[in-house]
């Protein structure tokens, strides 16, 4: 079993980065998605971070489409993933 947790934002904030970075994310992308997964198998912790950032400009519906195409692969990194005891 899996358990997962999912967080949007819909802007950049690069407070920290230097000026020309932070004018690129601002400019460039419009919103990022993040998925954490984590697991527990042979005595292990197992944790998967997933994002998915968005060029600036989409509509919703573009986000959502590429949110569902991102699932489709995120699906098959976690389906792939198996533990071997130490």
């Amino acid at each position: 079993m899996w358990i997962w947790f999912e967080m949007a934002a819909p802007s950049f904030a690069a407070w920290n980065a230097a000026p020309a970075l932070a004018d690129r994310l601002r400019s460039g992308y419009g919103g990022i998605h993040v998925w954490s997964f984590v697991t527990t198998a042979a005595g292990q912790s197992i944790s998967v971070l997933c994002t998915v950032v968005h060029r600036a400009g989409l509509t919703d519906t573009d986000q959502q489409e590429q949110i569902r195409q991102a699932g489709i692969e995120f699906n098959e990194i976690l389906r792939r993933i198996s533990i071997q005891p130490r």
